[in-house]
């Protein structure tokens, strides 16, 4: 016995409700959700990790410049026994033992004074790296949570939609028993109905993907995630600069483009450091020692000894690798400088793009709205066409799906043009929590 429609209306919303809703607790804002990625996030946690052992290079690379001092200490016995032609001497045993402290202070080495400067721009450049990794992380949360946002907008619509069908389905069906209906009408609807159904399943799948997007980022199941709120949100209230200010804060504040400049500035350093092995290099040495029975014939004696000095080095030839050090690091520096170059057009080009999605985008919401109206009145007409005989069911659904597309497509420009502002504040350089705070102000849990 075949079940009416209705009927499958409430099974499927039902079984929805269990699949995408029952393991949620509570809500989950935008705030919480980047707030928690902060925590939890395994990319952001292994950038975090990388500063840190970043920052050991300055350290290391100061070490070389600062005092070197060592100690060593032997202590030994020492049995022995001297033959010469046949006269063999009475074996010798006495105990033996020395201490020496030395302490070396580097005076002249350039190659050190330049590695310094290397480790000081690379720690710059972690820590633009890392500012590039929190902005991405904001930028991932945030495109999650509205690709999320923008499934359930679906799955909403299509509910809507499945059930004005349905009700279609049993109208006609029950017109067709009552005789004032054709054949044309109920196959029209169940093709309809069919097709949601096929659809619905679709994206049950992109919100249990989308969700699990952002439990990943999280790292905990989120709860409910809040809606936007149209009666706070406002295109004109996001503010985007001129393009050309724009540019200019990218190119002052963007931290890749901070941190390719730096990458620069390191292979300066590095081939500043390969052509000062060429340099001399001088070292103030300072040792003290204390020696006992290290003398075969006065096994008793103990020598005390004190010594301060200057060390001078000067590399003569070393087979051409000092030369060939030089080469490299040179050609190193023209990839830092060619790579920072294509960072910088690349994120011209990518600004460019987002403030034109922002620009663009507010037109577009706005048209939409005209669009969502247009086909409102649509539907209207194409019901009272069906009432007054004039047009079919199929009429009407095919109006009812283009409201339905329509409603789609103002949630998706809405979303996007977020998604736009939030990429376009980091190329900027002005990605910071407060800005994703400012955006998760616009949502709310209804």
């Amino acid at each position: 016995m075949r079940r009416t429609a209705r009927h499958v209306v409430a099974v499927v919303g039902v079984a929805l409700g269990v699949t995408c809703f029952a393991p949620a607790v509570g809500a989950t804002s935008l705030s919480q959700a980047y707030d928690l990625a902060r925590q939890n996030d395994r990319q952001w946690r292994q950038a975090q990790a990388r500063l840190r052992d970043v920052q050991e290079l300055l350290p290391l690379a100061r070490g070389q410049l600062l005092p070197q001092v060592s100690l060593s200490a032997s202590k030994s016995h020492i049995q022995q026994e001297q033959t010469t032609g046949d006269r063999t001497s009475p074996q010798q045993s006495y105990p033996s033992d020395s201490q020496v402290l030395s302490v070396r202070q580097p005076v002249f080495r350039a190659r050190q004074f330049r590695a310094v400067e290397q480790a000081q721009a690379q720690l710059e450049q972690g820590v633009q790296q890392l500012r590039a990794e929190e902005q991405q992380l904001a930028v991932r949360v945030v495109g999650s949570y509205l690709d999320a946002l923008l499934a359930q907008d679906r799955r909403r619509l299509m509910d809507g939609q499945l059930a004005l069908v349905s009700n279609r389905l049993a109208a006609a069906q029950a017109g067709l028993r009552a005789g004032q209906g054709t054949r044309n009408d109920v196959d029209d609807a169940r093709a309809e109905l069919d097709r949601i159904r096929a659809q619905s399943i679709q994206i049950d799948q992109a919100i249990q993907v989308s969700r699990r997007q952002v439990e990943l980022l999280i790292g905990t199941q989120p709860g409910a995630l809040d809606r936007l709120d149209l009666e706070r949100f406002d295109p004109l209230r996001l503010q985007a600069p001129a393009l050309d200010a724009a540019v200019d804060a990218a190119l002052r504040d963007n931290p890749q483009v901070l941190a390719a400049q730096q990458e620069v500035r390191s292979a300066s350093s590095a081939l500043a450091q390969a052509e000062a092995n060429h340099l001399p290099t001088l070292d103030l040495v300072a040792q003290v020692g204390k020696s006992t029975g290290e003398n075969t014939f006065f096994a008793s004696t103990s020598t005390r000894s004190a010594s301060l000095g200057l060390q001078f080095s000067l590399p003569l030839y070393a087979g051409g690798t000092i030369s060939a050090q030089a080469r490299q690091a040179a050609a190193r520096l023209e990839q830092a400088t060619e790579a920072f170059e294509q960072v910088s057009n690349k994120v011209r080009i990518d600004l460019q793009t987002e403030h034109n999605a922002v620009m663009q985008g507010r037109v577009l919401i706005e048209a939409l709205k005209t669009s969502v109206a247009s086909a409102q009145e649509a539907l209207k007409s194409s019901r009272r066409g069906q009432e007054a005989g004039v047009r079919s069911l199929l009429d009407v659904l095919r109006s009812e799906n283009l409201l339905f597309q329509a409603e789609l497509d103002l949630a998706q420009a809405r979303y996007t043009y977020l998604a736009a502002w939030l990429k376009l504040q980091g190329l900027m350089g002005a990605l910071k929590p407060d800005v994703v705070a400012r955006l998760s102000a616009l949502f709310g849990s209804r």
